[in-house]
């Protein structure tokens, strides 16, 4: 069965061209899916930066003007074969899983897999606690602090309730004035949708 192509919005291009700029594809799509709560794959991300024109900047070439490191100094290849990175290895440097690390879109990541597997550990907690999270969901910090993981600091909400509650400005440091925005944000959208069908049913009977 074929997969369903993912229709990118505004925002997601936005957050995927602000995060390319430091981070492998790799890490962008984990980055993607935990914000957005996508389950996007490696070669849709990697679609989206050559359809939409998204370059990372890091070019890896020499700049001019620059001092090469090596400069001046004597090549040496003794005991090069033995010391050369071999297919597998991991390098000395490498973070082992379990490791928790901040990053620069405000998240703390959790390496869950090799070679370069994270997840948002705020997603992984819920997941935990309630499985996985459906597609069109996402979730939300009710205290709107990233840093505060707890689970009972998280709620799972349709992505299409995020943008009512983002347009009427339902969110709060509180985290009990975000649920009541959350109810307000529910009956706003059921009264939109009402609205709709009675104009639709006002078109049909014209």
């Amino acid at each position: 069965m074929m997969n369903k192509p993912h229709q990118w919005t505004a925002g997601q291009l936005d957050r995927l061209r602000e995060l390319y700029r430091q981070h492998s594809l790799e890490e962008c799509k984990d980055m993607l899916n935990a914000e957005f709560g996508l389950t996007l794959r490696l070669t849709q991300v990697r679609g989206a930066t050559r359809n939409h024109g998204i370059r990372s900047g890091r070019t890896g070439r020499f700049v001019q003007g620059n001092e090469a490191w090596n400069k001046g100094k004597r090549f040496e290849n003794a005991g090069g074969r033995d010391t050369r990175f071999k297919k597998g290895q991991q390098p000395h440097n490498a973070a082992p899983v379990g490791t928790e690390q901040w990053k620069s879109d405000g998240y703390l990541w959790v390496k869950v897999a090799e070679p370069s597997r994270w997840i948002a550990k705020h997603r992984l907690i819920w997941e935990r606690a309630n499985g996985p999270i459906p597609e069109g969901h996402v979730l939300l910090f009710l205290n709107q602090d990233r840093t505060d993981i707890r689970l009972d600091n998280l709620a799972m909400i349709r992505r299409s309730l995020l943008a009512v509650v983002n347009k009427h400005g339902l969110l709060s440091q509180s985290a009990e004035l975000t649920r009541t925005g959350l109810l307000v944000a529910e009956v706003k959208k059921k009264a939109y949708a009402a609205k709709l069908r009675l104009k639709g049913a006002g078109r049909r009977s014209g």
